[in-house]
Order: structure tokens, then sequence, then C-alpha cells
């Protein structure tokens, strides 16, 4: 498996493999926002956009990364993962740790997901430290 990371000036010619990935993701999130949205903030340079391919060009994966910028140290967030064939390629999140650290000297890493990643990440070192929860109101379920 391969990780592959777009530059804001490519995002507009992979958009279209990855669009409703990225969407069905925000979808399962509540649609705080829309795929038009990641893909503006990729475009920007805001947000990282990642694909995880095979040796015949078969996407597997999806990830989008920001990176922020703390007071005391940077922290590197995987804010989308998603795809088939996790195990196949969840160790790729060491390649991002080394980009994360190497170009913006980030100190920790934050992945937010389902609760399925926290058994796929325990042996790659991450620990399960807290659960996000939300509580909608207004009217959604």
């Amino acid at each position: 498996m391969y990780l592959i990371q777009f530059k804001p000036e490519e995002i507009d010619k992979v958009w279209p493999l990855v669009k409703d990935k990225i969407q069905a993701a925000l979808d399962r999130n509540r649609n705080f926002r829309d795929h038009t949205h990641v893909k503006e903030n990729c475009k920007k340079g805001i947000e990282q956009l990642w694909v995880i391919t095979d040796k015949k060009d078969d996407i597997h994966g999806v990830c989008v990364s920001q990176i922020m910028e703390q007071a005391n140290y940077n922290i590197g967030l995987v804010r989308i993962a998603t795809g088939h064939d996790l195990p196949l390629w969840v160790d790729k999140i060491k390649e991002f740790e080394d980009w994360a650290s190497k170009h913006f000297d980030c100190k920790k890493i934050e992945v937010y997901g389902r609760p399925g990643w926290k058994k796929m990440l325990a042996p790659l070192g991450y620990e399960f430290s807290h659960v996000q929860m939300d509580k909608f109101i207004g009217g959604l379920n």
C-alpha cells in the first residue's frame, strides 16, 4: 500500500475520485460540513488530502488531516479517515506522523474516528485517552 499526499494545486484533478468517500464519512458525522468545504480547505492548504492506493492504483483509503499550531507544541490531526481493508493500510499513519513531525514540528497526533479505530491504532502505540461525545439539539437525531 502507498500513502500519497496531494498538493493544493492537485486537488481538482483527484477530487472526483475521493469526493464520495469524503462525503460518506461526513454523512456519518451528521454533515457539519460537506465535501466542497473539505475540498476548498485542501486547495487553500488548511487541510491535507491523503490517499492510500495499492500497486494497481485502486483506492483503499482517504484521509484528511490538519495541523493545529498551539502555544506549546503543534498537533497533527487526522480529521477524516475512511476506506476499506483498513488492516492493510492502518500502519501508514506512521508516514503521516513522520511528515507532521518533520515539516511542522508536531509533538502530538490526534485521530478522530469511530470506535473501531481504537483496536486498530492501539498496536501502533495510540492510547484511548477519552471519547468525544456530541449532543445535537434543534431537531437532529
